[in-house]
């Protein structure tokens, strides 16, 4: 499922209840070319940029060739996700 829109990690994190730290991404690349190898993360460095510049999907040819406009804002479909993670986690589906 996916949405019009975007929401950036910091709006993700807020509707998760969590916070966001900014760090250095030489220190973030050190650290995980240490642990990973330790198996104290499964991230490596070579994952750092993706995590930096994550891909965002552009749906303006769909909306303009096809003429398809989706239903949900991105927002409005992470919030139908969060709810089903919450469902799965409690055991009630």
């Amino acid at each position: 499922m996916a949405g019009d829109g975007a929401l950036t990690i910091h709006e993700i994190a807020q509707r998760l209840g969590k916070k966001t730290r900014r760090l250095p991404s030489w220190l973030l690349r050190g650290a995980l070319s240490i642990l990973k190898p330790l198996g104290l993360t499964q991230y490596g460095p070579e994952q750092l940029d993706f995590l930096r510049y994550r891909p965002v999907l552009l749906n303006t040819r769909l909306k303009t060739v096809f003429g398809y406009t989706p239903t949900y804002t991105s927002a409005e479909v992470f919030e139908i996700y969060r709810a089903a993670r919450e469902k799965q986690r409690a055991g009630t589906v």
